[in-house]
């Protein structure tokens, strides 16, 4: 799975914002290329409007694709599966970087 890249061309950090929502977790250990699946999942799950934005952002279209039809509905619960399911067909949403 490939990262997105910011506009200087490096692995986005996540904002200290996010901590909440990696309450198990020290944020600063997390690293976007190590632990991507993990951080990505999280955010799907339990993200707001600030992680949405985020991951519109600095995530592409086909790894949040790729992420759920690997996972399928085992990972997340229905509503979010649905929602993310809907988001990553609505191509002009991406086009937000």
């Amino acid at each position: 799975m490939k990262l997105g890249k910011t506009k200087k061309n490096l692995i986005p950090r996540l904002p200290k914002s996010f901590a909440g929502y990696f309450w198990d977790c020290d944020l600063k250990s997390l690293d976007l290329k190590t632990y991507h699946r993990f951080i990505i999942e999280r955010l799907l799950e339990f993200g707001g409007l600030d992680a949405l934005v985020w991951i519109l952002k600095n995530i592409s279209q086909k790894d949040v694709t790729q992420l759920l039809r690997s996972k399928k509905t085992h990972a997340f619960d229905r509503r979010s599966y649905l929602f993310w399911t809907h988001v990553t067909a609505m191509k002009d949403v991406w086009k937000i970087r």
